[in-house]
Protein backbone atom coordinates (compact mmCIF):
# COMPACT_ATOMS: atom_id res chain seq x y z
CA UNK A 1 0.00 0.00 0.00
CA UNK A 2 1.05 3.33 -1.07
CA UNK A 3 1.67 6.04 1.91
CA UNK A 4 -1.21 8.11 0.56
CA UNK A 5 -3.47 5.44 1.30
CA UNK A 6 -2.40 4.93 5.21
CA UNK A 7 -3.27 8.40 5.50
CA UNK A 8 -7.04 9.38 6.64
CA UNK A 9 -7.82 12.10 3.89
CA UNK A 10 -9.74 13.70 6.69
CA UNK A 11 -6.18 14.69 8.44
CA UNK A 12 -4.59 15.12 5.21
CA UNK A 13 -7.37 17.57 4.13
CA UNK A 14 -6.74 19.16 7.87
CA UNK A 15 -2.92 19.26 7.16
CA UNK A 16 -3.44 21.88 4.09
CA UNK A 17 -5.66 23.89 6.73
CA UNK A 18 -2.64 23.83 8.97
CA UNK A 19 0.35 26.22 10.06
CA UNK A 20 3.63 24.33 10.16
CA UNK A 21 1.60 21.15 8.27
CA UNK A 22 0.86 22.51 4.90
CA UNK A 23 4.00 21.75 2.98
CA UNK A 24 3.38 17.74 4.35
CA UNK A 25 -0.48 18.19 3.28
CA UNK A 26 0.79 19.42 -0.35
CA UNK A 27 3.12 16.95 -1.31
CA UNK A 28 0.18 14.97 -1.99
CA UNK A 29 -2.25 17.19 -3.26
CA UNK A 30 -3.85 16.93 -6.90
CA UNK A 31 -2.18 19.20 -9.37
CA UNK A 32 -6.18 20.92 -9.89
CA UNK A 33 -5.38 22.50 -6.54
CA UNK A 34 -3.60 25.17 -4.95
CA UNK A 35 -3.43 26.34 -1.28
CA UNK A 36 -2.41 30.16 -0.38
CA UNK A 37 1.22 29.07 0.76
CA UNK A 38 1.88 27.28 -2.29
CA UNK A 39 -0.12 29.75 -5.06
CA UNK A 40 0.41 27.91 -8.19
CA UNK A 41 -1.21 24.76 -9.59
CA UNK A 42 0.83 21.27 -10.24
CA UNK A 43 2.73 21.02 -13.17
CA UNK A 44 1.45 19.04 -16.17
CA UNK A 45 3.63 17.09 -18.24
CA UNK A 46 4.24 17.85 -21.68
CA UNK A 47 1.95 15.21 -22.81
CA UNK A 48 -0.59 15.14 -20.37
CA UNK A 49 -3.58 15.11 -22.93
CA UNK A 50 -2.21 11.79 -23.67
CA UNK A 51 -2.04 10.20 -20.35
CA UNK A 52 -4.96 9.35 -17.75
CA UNK A 53 -6.49 12.49 -16.00
CA UNK A 54 -9.32 14.46 -15.84
CA UNK A 55 -9.89 18.29 -16.29
CA UNK A 56 -13.02 19.00 -14.00
CA UNK A 57 -16.03 21.55 -14.39
CA UNK A 58 -17.93 22.22 -11.31
CA UNK A 59 -21.41 23.57 -11.70
CA UNK A 60 -24.93 23.59 -10.73
CA UNK A 61 -27.46 21.70 -13.36
CA UNK A 62 -28.44 23.77 -16.77
CA UNK A 63 -25.48 25.97 -16.11
CA UNK A 64 -24.10 25.30 -19.73
CA UNK A 65 -21.93 22.66 -18.18
CA UNK A 66 -21.80 20.45 -21.24
CA UNK A 67 -21.84 23.32 -23.26
CA UNK A 68 -18.43 24.52 -21.22
CA UNK A 69 -16.64 20.88 -21.02
CA UNK A 70 -17.21 20.17 -25.20
CA UNK A 71 -15.46 23.68 -25.73
CA UNK A 72 -12.65 22.59 -23.48
CA UNK A 73 -12.46 19.34 -24.58
CA UNK A 74 -12.27 20.43 -28.68
CA UNK A 75 -9.21 23.40 -27.88
CA UNK A 76 -7.70 20.51 -26.45
CA UNK A 77 -8.57 17.97 -28.82
CA UNK A 78 -9.19 15.40 -26.02
CA UNK A 79 -12.84 13.55 -25.32
CA UNK A 80 -15.46 13.63 -22.65
CA UNK A 81 -15.86 10.04 -22.36
CA UNK A 82 -12.15 8.61 -23.01
CA UNK A 83 -10.67 5.61 -22.50
CA UNK A 84 -9.15 5.44 -18.47
CA UNK A 85 -5.56 5.41 -19.82
CA UNK A 86 -6.65 9.03 -21.42
CA UNK A 87 -7.03 12.37 -20.47
CA UNK A 88 -10.85 13.43 -20.73
CA UNK A 89 -12.92 16.32 -19.20
CA UNK A 90 -15.94 15.73 -17.17
CA UNK A 91 -18.21 17.52 -15.41
CA UNK A 92 -20.24 16.95 -11.86
CA UNK A 93 -22.96 19.06 -9.86
CA UNK A 94 -21.65 17.66 -6.63
CA UNK A 95 -19.74 18.96 -3.61
CA UNK A 96 -16.27 17.88 -3.23
CA UNK A 97 -14.74 15.05 -1.45
CA UNK A 98 -11.62 15.20 0.86
CA UNK A 99 -10.77 12.41 -1.92
CA UNK A 100 -10.74 14.68 -4.51
CA UNK A 101 -7.97 17.03 -2.99
CA UNK A 102 -5.67 14.51 -3.44
CA UNK A 103 -6.56 12.95 -6.46
CA UNK A 104 -3.50 13.01 -8.73
CA UNK A 105 -5.60 12.27 -12.10
CA UNK A 106 -7.11 15.12 -11.35
CA UNK A 107 -5.33 17.65 -13.29
CA UNK A 108 -7.61 21.04 -13.72
CA UNK A 109 -10.76 22.31 -12.72
CA UNK A 110 -13.43 25.53 -13.06
CA UNK A 111 -16.15 26.38 -11.71
CA UNK A 112 -19.31 27.77 -13.56
CA UNK A 113 -21.83 29.96 -12.07
CA UNK A 114 -25.10 31.02 -14.07
CA UNK A 115 -27.69 33.48 -12.73
CA UNK A 116 -30.37 30.74 -10.76
CA UNK A 117 -33.51 32.93 -12.30
CA UNK A 118 -32.77 31.64 -15.39
CA UNK A 119 -31.13 27.97 -14.09
CA UNK A 120 -35.30 27.72 -12.75
CA UNK A 121 -36.35 28.59 -16.32
CA UNK A 122 -33.95 26.43 -18.36
CA UNK A 123 -34.68 23.32 -15.82
CA UNK A 124 -38.23 24.14 -16.45
CA UNK A 125 -37.76 23.30 -20.21
CA UNK A 126 -35.60 20.80 -19.53
CA UNK A 127 -38.40 18.66 -17.43
CA UNK A 128 -40.83 18.27 -20.32
CA UNK A 129 -37.76 16.47 -22.58
CA UNK A 130 -37.36 12.56 -22.80
CA UNK A 131 -33.91 13.12 -21.19
CA UNK A 132 -34.93 14.48 -18.46
CA UNK A 133 -37.93 12.28 -17.85
CA UNK A 134 -35.23 8.71 -18.23
CA UNK A 135 -32.56 10.55 -15.65
CA UNK A 136 -35.03 12.00 -13.16
CA UNK A 137 -38.38 10.05 -13.74
CA UNK A 138 -41.36 9.89 -15.74
CA UNK A 139 -43.89 11.07 -12.79
CA UNK A 140 -42.43 14.27 -12.76
CA UNK A 141 -44.85 15.99 -14.60
CA UNK A 142 -45.99 20.06 -14.31
CA UNK A 143 -48.54 22.18 -15.42
CA UNK A 144 -46.19 25.70 -15.33
CA UNK A 145 -42.83 26.85 -14.21
CA UNK A 146 -44.51 27.31 -10.83
CA UNK A 147 -45.08 24.09 -10.02
CA UNK A 148 -41.70 22.69 -11.40
CA UNK A 149 -40.21 25.81 -9.12
CA UNK A 150 -42.54 24.37 -5.65
CA UNK A 151 -42.86 20.82 -6.44
CA UNK A 152 -39.31 19.93 -7.56
CA UNK A 153 -37.10 22.52 -7.98
CA UNK A 154 -37.31 23.44 -3.72
CA UNK A 155 -38.09 19.67 -2.45
CA UNK A 156 -35.34 18.27 -4.56
CA UNK A 157 -32.12 20.28 -5.64
CA UNK A 158 -32.94 23.07 -2.38
CA UNK A 159 -34.27 21.03 0.67
CA UNK A 160 -33.25 17.22 -0.14
CA UNK A 161 -29.37 17.45 -1.80
CA UNK A 162 -28.86 20.87 -0.65
CA UNK A 163 -25.91 22.02 -2.79
CA UNK A 164 -27.17 25.40 -4.29
CA UNK A 165 -25.31 27.30 -1.30
CA UNK A 166 -22.58 25.01 -0.47
CA UNK A 167 -21.23 23.44 -4.19
CA UNK A 168 -18.83 25.68 -5.04
CA UNK A 169 -17.57 26.91 -1.93
CA UNK A 170 -14.58 23.99 -1.43
CA UNK A 171 -13.45 24.11 -5.20
CA UNK A 172 -13.41 27.81 -4.41
CA UNK A 173 -11.36 27.92 -1.29
CA UNK A 174 -8.43 25.43 -2.71
CA UNK A 175 -7.86 27.69 -5.75
CA UNK A 176 -10.72 27.11 -8.52
CA UNK A 177 -11.37 29.55 -11.16
CA UNK A 178 -14.89 30.84 -11.75
CA UNK A 179 -16.56 30.90 -15.79
CA UNK A 180 -19.51 33.08 -15.14
CA UNK A 181 -22.15 31.77 -17.86
CA UNK A 182 -23.16 35.16 -19.03
CA UNK A 183 -19.74 36.62 -19.67
CA UNK A 184 -19.09 33.11 -21.60
CA UNK A 185 -22.46 33.74 -23.54
CA UNK A 186 -20.71 37.40 -24.82
CA UNK A 187 -17.43 36.18 -25.18
CA UNK A 188 -16.52 32.55 -25.64
CA UNK A 189 -13.44 33.22 -26.95
CA UNK A 190 -12.09 35.83 -23.96
CA UNK A 191 -13.34 33.47 -21.12
CA UNK A 192 -11.78 29.94 -22.70
CA UNK A 193 -7.99 32.60 -23.30
CA UNK A 194 -8.40 33.49 -19.55
CA UNK A 195 -9.19 30.32 -18.62
CA UNK A 196 -6.33 28.67 -20.18
CA UNK A 197 -4.49 31.22 -19.19
CA UNK A 198 -4.98 30.51 -15.48
CA UNK A 199 -4.61 27.17 -15.57
CA UNK A 200 -1.25 27.26 -17.43
CA UNK A 201 -1.94 25.47 -20.56
CA UNK A 202 -0.87 26.78 -24.11
CA UNK A 203 -3.63 27.01 -26.57
CA UNK A 204 -3.76 29.39 -29.73
CA UNK A 205 -6.52 31.46 -29.93
CA UNK A 206 -6.68 29.97 -33.39
CA UNK A 207 -7.56 26.78 -31.68
CA UNK A 208 -10.12 28.32 -29.39
CA UNK A 209 -11.49 30.33 -32.08
CA UNK A 210 -12.21 27.22 -33.71
CA UNK A 211 -13.86 25.29 -30.71
CA UNK A 212 -16.40 28.14 -30.44
CA UNK A 213 -17.65 27.88 -33.59
CA UNK A 214 -17.65 24.31 -33.62
CA UNK A 215 -19.70 24.27 -30.62
CA UNK A 216 -22.61 27.16 -31.42
CA UNK A 217 -25.72 26.61 -30.00
CA UNK A 218 -26.97 25.30 -33.85
CA UNK A 219 -23.92 22.81 -33.90
CA UNK A 220 -24.82 21.48 -30.76
CA UNK A 221 -28.58 20.86 -31.42
CA UNK A 222 -27.78 19.53 -34.83
CA UNK A 223 -25.50 16.62 -32.50
CA UNK A 224 -21.91 18.01 -32.92
CA UNK A 225 -19.43 19.24 -30.19
CA UNK A 226 -18.29 16.42 -27.96
CA UNK A 227 -21.09 14.99 -25.62
CA UNK A 228 -21.80 11.66 -23.35
CA UNK A 229 -24.31 9.23 -24.92
CA UNK A 230 -27.06 10.39 -22.96
CA UNK A 231 -27.07 13.67 -24.08
CA UNK A 232 -29.79 14.37 -26.57
CA UNK A 233 -29.78 17.74 -28.81
CA UNK A 234 -33.06 18.53 -26.75
CA UNK A 235 -30.93 19.48 -23.92
CA UNK A 236 -29.75 22.37 -26.15
CA UNK A 237 -32.47 25.17 -26.31
CA UNK A 238 -32.64 28.65 -26.72
CA UNK A 239 -29.71 29.49 -24.86
CA UNK A 240 -28.65 32.80 -23.70
CA UNK A 241 -29.18 35.06 -20.30
CA UNK A 242 -32.50 36.91 -19.06
CA UNK A 243 -35.31 34.87 -20.02
CA UNK A 244 -36.48 34.91 -16.53
CA UNK A 245 -37.76 38.47 -17.14
CA UNK A 246 -40.60 37.02 -19.79
CA UNK A 247 -41.21 33.68 -18.02
CA UNK A 248 -40.92 33.65 -14.54
CA UNK A 249 -44.09 35.22 -13.27
CA UNK A 250 -43.91 38.08 -10.60
CA UNK A 251 -44.73 36.69 -7.76
CA UNK A 252 -42.72 33.90 -7.95
CA UNK A 253 -39.98 35.83 -9.40
CA UNK A 254 -40.38 38.12 -5.70
CA UNK A 255 -40.38 34.80 -4.00
CA UNK A 256 -36.63 34.06 -5.81
CA UNK A 257 -35.26 36.92 -4.77
CA UNK A 258 -36.44 36.85 -1.44
CA UNK A 259 -35.58 33.35 -0.66
CA UNK A 260 -31.58 33.46 -2.90
CA UNK A 261 -31.01 37.08 -2.12
CA UNK A 262 -27.98 36.43 -0.82
CA UNK A 263 -26.46 33.92 -3.37
CA UNK A 264 -28.03 36.19 -6.02
CA UNK A 265 -26.14 39.26 -4.62
CA UNK A 266 -22.99 36.95 -3.36
CA UNK A 267 -22.64 36.78 -7.17
CA UNK A 268 -23.10 39.92 -8.79
CA UNK A 269 -27.01 39.37 -10.43
CA UNK A 270 -29.42 42.53 -9.19
CA UNK A 271 -31.84 41.45 -7.09
CA UNK A 272 -34.95 43.70 -8.49
CA UNK A 273 -37.38 42.59 -6.22
CA UNK A 274 -37.55 44.82 -3.26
Amino acid sequence: MTLLSNIPLGLLRWSLQTRGLRSFGHRFLSPAFLIPKYPAYGKLPHNFIEQSGEIRIVGFPKSGNVWLTSLIATCLGIDVNAEKDKCRVTHTHLKMKNADLFNKQLLRGAVLIRDLRDIIVSLYHFSKTEHFKDAIGRHFIFNDIEAMYSEFFLPYYVNRIQILETLPDDYLYFGWPVIRYERLCDSPEEELRLLFKVWDIEVSQETIAKSVQMNSLDAMRSGKGKTTEEVQATHFRKGGYGNYKDEIPEHMLADIELRFRDYLRRWGYIVESS
